[in-house]
């Protein structure tokens, strides 16, 4: 292994989900250390786990925004509802992808076409709710 190598395993190690600017001045530093091809592969490499690292990060956020951004509707809206009529699926596989669970070892996740098909629905409630105010008899 070479000293390269044996830094980024140290930096690796180290680096927390997101580098602080010490990781940063370190990995410069093991940058100017390369001299071979071997060390540059290594580099690439590392980089690249990183990339797929945040990568990661970023699909477990989107995941996340589905609650938040619902947050408020799923107090008002009865998801079985919503599940049944615009989806045919159960409230147990609606609430899966909006919670982004794991199903059968995988994340549950919205389609862009199932995306669609939750904007559709929640426009139609709310116009539906919109038809029919209450009138004094």
């Amino acid at each position: 292994m070479t000293a390269v190598q044996q830094e980024l395993a140290k930096l690796e190690k180290k680096m927390k989900k997101s580098p602080s600017v010490e990781d940063i001045k370190h990995m410069e530093q093991i940058k100017a250390m390369a001299t071979t091809h071997e060390d540059e592969a290594a580099i690439e490499e590392f980089v690249a786990r990183q990339l797929e690292d945040i990568e990661e990060d970023v699909a477990e956020m989107e995941e996340m925004t589905y609650r938040l951004q619902m947050e408020e509707v799923l107090e008002i809206v009865n998801l079985s509802y919503i599940a049944k009529k615009y989806f045919g699926r159960t409230q147990s596989w609606l609430s899966q992808r909006i919670n982004g669970c794991t199903v059968n070892g995988k994340k549950a996740a919205f389609t862009p076409n199932e995306i669609e098909t939750l904007n559709h629905a929640l426009s139609d409630i709310a116009q539906i709710i919109g038809s029919h105010p209450v009138r004094f008899c």
